[in-house]
């Protein structure tokens, strides 16, 4: 996982833990707020192990989809 992809996780989470406001951490993430709401949500709703295999993958290859399910499963 690159830096950048790290500081992503990051902000995401000071929002979730609400220790930074949505439309800052846009700012810092250089998306627009709906976008960030989004990451914000795919964050919440997958365990931590999970969000770093879908950033890993989705942000660069489309869908988790894309990753047949032994690969999956011997990443986890």
């Amino acid at each position: 996982m690159s830096d950048k992809e790290l500081s992503r996780i990051n902000v995401i989470q000071s929002v979730v833990e609400k220790r930074l406001r949505r439309r800052d951490a846009a700012q810092q993430l250089a998306l627009t707020e709906r976008q960030t709401q989004r990451l914000m949500n795919r964050f919440r709703d997958q365990s931590l192990k999970d969000y770093f295999i879908a950033a890993s993958h989705s942000f660069r290859a489309g869908t988790l989809h894309n990753i047949n399910r032994r690969k999956l499963i011997f990443l986890i």
